[in-house]
């Protein structure tokens, strides 16, 4: 609960409904950053799971994500980027793609058992 609070960028009192309380807010947030501090690796996993595992490892290399590879083909050939340079991948079939656009999108006839509510406008 507290991860998904955080990753809405929600307080733990906001994220499960409750009226703001600063101090259980405070409590619950600086609980969720020790756990995470001292008890899991930088890998994400728990410690005590990954640092005892010894040759049960292995890496697993049959997915490749085109996004990251082309990210790292660009900055291979481009070492001299301005710092700061935010690198953002654009999908080249949605910018050559035709623009469309939506007709007949009034309904002209009924739809059996389905009430006609002129209410919303």
């Amino acid at each position: 609960m507290l991860r998904l609070a955080r990753e809405y960028n929600l307080l733990p009192c906001e994220y499960i409904g409750q009226e703001r309380d600063p101090e259980i807010d405070f409590l619950f947030t600086m609980a969720l950053d020790i756990h995470d501090k001292e008890l899991l690796c930088q890998c994400g996993d728990y410690r005590e799971d990954c640092q005892t595992g010894d040759g049960w490892y292995e890496i697993a290399d049959d997915q490749i994500c085109y996004k990251q590879a082309a990210l790292e083909e660009f900055r291979k050939d481009n070492d001299d980027l301005e710092p700061g340079t935010m690198l953002q991948v654009v999908d080249l079939r949605r910018e050559q793609a035709p623009s469309r656009t939506q007709h007949h999108t009034k309904r002209t006839q009924s739809v059996p058992g389905w009430v006609e509510d002129d209410s919303l406008g």
